[in-house]
């Protein structure tokens, strides 16, 4: 049986792709001169990969608790876990902020445009 605390290194892997993936298939997206609330296949695609890396990168987050935590206890420095765990936060925080606006966006039937953001709020 695999330890508690070496779970997190192998499931960080999997957030990680699916953001790239979702981050390329964007851009394939744009450059195509499609929009991202569409709902075609690429689209709806990268849009649910995006629900995927985030739920996979909270997984990730629990049993990087546990690792940090055995870490710390094994006397390795607090500073890179510190840091490690900001960017993941900053990471996810953002590609969560961007899911929650497409799929407001999505639901109201709104194009992904600078200008359709600010419609939000009304």
């Amino acid at each position: 049986m695999i330890p508690i605390h070496q779970i997190h290194p192998a499931l960080v892997h999997v957030p990680i792709v699916l953001f790239t993936l979702v981050l390329v298939l964007d851009v394939l997206i744009v450059t195509r001169g499609g929009n991202l609330t569409d709902r075609t296949q690429l689209s709806t695609t990268a849009f649910w990969l995006m629900w995927a890396g985030i739920a996979s990168a909270a997984l990730a987050a629990v049993f990087g608790v546990i690792a940090a935590n055995y870490a710390l206890e094994h006397g390795f420095p607090m500073d890179p876990i510190a840091a490690h765990q900001g960017a993941a936060v900053l990471a996810v925080v953002v590609f969560l902020v961007v899911a929650i606006v497409l799929s407001i966006l999505r639901k109201r039937g709104t194009p992904s445009r600078p200008d359709a953001v600010g419609s939000i709020a009304s």
